[in-house]
């Protein structure tokens, strides 16, 4: 297996960037920062885990897209809303939420992410984007804080309930438009979780696309024909299945890697998404699997390079692009 990657320093803040790893060498973080700085949008890769169980080394899945000092929100798992302060947007001004699929390591802080804006004086309307179930998840969530949320609203804070706008989806469709992104969505393959989305998100100088949780699509690729930026799922599939027949989260590797082939994704097949797509770039998100010490960039950079020639990008918590 190569060796790992030299990471260079981190930025703090919103313009955070630990390690950006490009074509399998590393890339100053001042170049990316400046590019950033140029640009109406940026990227902001808050969480970048796979799975559900908390990982010491990653967050879990959570990304900005932020246009013009306006956030939007792409999943949201466990410690999103820390992630979110980290980065130095005020979780009060996420207005707009983008769930993939309901598993946990996407939602675990969707409710957080809308008491916590309350608490920390965000004002107005809220709307979020999902599958269904996501009206009835809002509502069984309020229920839960009810008793709390009436003790703060005592103590001054604003109603809020009635800000949040549901919006369910269940096929590809625009999501959203407003006058800074155009959101689109197309539907993966990730059963038995039906139905789960990528977006895509056309800002006024790029466009972004997120895979979401899935295998080998090609709807994906349709979807982020000629995008800037594709956010892709990745799994080792070798490093995993070695990891298993040692003992690894104690599963049969046999019925366990059928699923994780049928319903994710090798690094492999993210470069054939990519090379379809004419991405601009391929950054891998939602990384796994989770070993200690983790995975080396490295061995999804070579494995990918197999099947795409562009700019290749393995993301860490708070990157900004």
């Amino acid at each position: 297996m190569s060796s790992m990657i030299t990471r260079r320093g981190a930025l703090q803040g919103a313009s955070a960037l630990s390690g950006l790893a490009i074509a399998g060498s590393s890339v100053s973080s001042a170049i990316a920062q400046d590019g950033a700085k140029k640009s109406r949008s940026k990227l902001i890769l808050l969480g970048t885990s796979a799975g559900s169980p908390p990982n010491p080394f990653r967050s879990a899945c959570a990304n900005l897209v932020v246009v013009d000092d306006t956030p939007y929100l792409i999943d949201c798992g466990a410690g999103t809303c820390r992630q979110i302060a980290m980065s130095g947007v005020p979780v009060a001004n996420v207005r707009h939420i983008f769930i993939t699929h309901h598993h946990s390591d996407h939602t675990a802080d969707y409710g957080n992410v809308l008491q916590l804006g309350a608490g920390a004086g965000r004002l107005g309307r809220v709307d979020a984007f999902g599958p269904p179930p996501l009206q009835q998840m809002t509502e069984r969530f309020f229920d839960m804080i009810r008793p709390e949320m009436e003790n703060r609203i005592k103590d001054g804070v604003r109603p809020y309930e009635k800000d949040i706008h549901v919006h369910e989806i269940s096929t590809e469709t625009l999501v959203h438009q407003d006058a800074l992104v155009k959101v689109t969505s197309a539907l993966v393959e990730h059963l038995p979780t039906y139905p789960a989305f990528a977006y895509r998100f056309d800002t006024p100088d790029r466009s972004i696309t997120f895979s979401g949780d899935t295998g080998y699509c090609e709807a994906v690729a349709k979807l982020g024909k000629d995008t800037d930026i594709l956010v892709h799922e990745v799994q080792h599939m070798t490093i995993m299945e070695e990891y298993l027949r040692k003992g690894g989260r104690n599963r049969d590797p046999g019925p366990f890697m059928k699923h994780m082939r049928e319903t994710h994704t090798s690094p492999e097949d993210a470069g054939k998404i990519a090379t379809m797509a004419n991405a601009r770039m391929l950054v891998f998100s939602h990384i796994g699997p989770q070993t200690n010490p983790p995975i080396p960039d490295a061995a999804f950079i070579d494995a990918a390079r197999q099947t795409y020639s562009g700019p290749i990008v393995v993301a860490s918590d708070l990157m900004t692009l």
